[in-house]
């Protein structure tokens, strides 16, 4: 089993890793659980927000009120055609993975049926800007200024674990094996710092097909 964390309606607690490497493509894979049908009234909320200290948001994944993904790099900001489907996201644990790279495509893979083998759901081109060394990441909070400007609105409730990045963009044949249980060699779980303080837990996840 693997530690899930509790993601209260707070901005004062959160987890976060700070000196992210340039990066021009990559993978996050991540487990998440939330309920907060509240948060579907709001404009933007964020799962991913990395920040640079001179230049703003380098790279955030979220979605709308309405469900639909939305990505940005360098401030940047594309949304894809599909939605998570609100019912699926806001209804118990499901595995989303996501992979980028500059000029070409972002990706997004969820597992709907909590089997833990993720499939496309939907891919849009994004612009050819990079990921600059230096960043911020927070999960489950949106950032306007580096490790700053969080807001209440903008944040997720919830539960989650195994949050991994690689530097790489992976298939999803590659996203179904290699991320069984790998650590990440840009943020991996178990070294993610934490911001306050906040409920534990573990839980034991689907297996990946080795």
């Amino acid at each position: 089993d693997v530690e899930v964390y509790h993601q209260e309606r707070t901005i004062s607690s959160y987890l976060y890793k700070s000196d992210l490497p340039a990066m021009s493509e990559l993978t996050a894979c991540l487990w998440l659980n939330t309920d907060s049908a509240n948060d579907r009234s709001e404009t933007y909320i964020a799962t991913i927000s990395c920040q640079d200290s001179s230049y703003g948001n380098e790279f955030v994944v979220g979605w709308d009120m309405n469900g639909y993904t939305k990505v940005g790099v360098q401030n940047y900001f594309t949304t894809l055609a599909s939605t998570v489907g609100m019912d699926d996201l806001f209804t118990g644990w499901n595995k989303h993975c996501y992979t980028w790279k500059a000029g070409g495509d972002f990706k997004w893979y969820t597992d709907t049926t909590v089997s833990g083998q993720v499939e496309l759901k939907d891919s849009k081109s994004v612009s050819s800007r990079t990921i600059r060394a230096g960043g911020f990441l927070s999960l489950l909070q949106e950032q306007d200024s580096y490790n700053g400007g969080y807001d209440i609105n903008q944040m997720l409730a919830g539960q989650i674990a195994e949050f991994n990045v690689w530097d790489r963009a992976m298939s999803a044949e590659e996203i179904n094996s290699a991320t069984c249980g790998a650590p990440g060699n840009v943020a991996s779980w178990g070294n993610f710092q934490e911001e306050g303080t906040a409920t534990k837990s573990r839980r034991t996840f689907p297996k990946c097909i080795a």
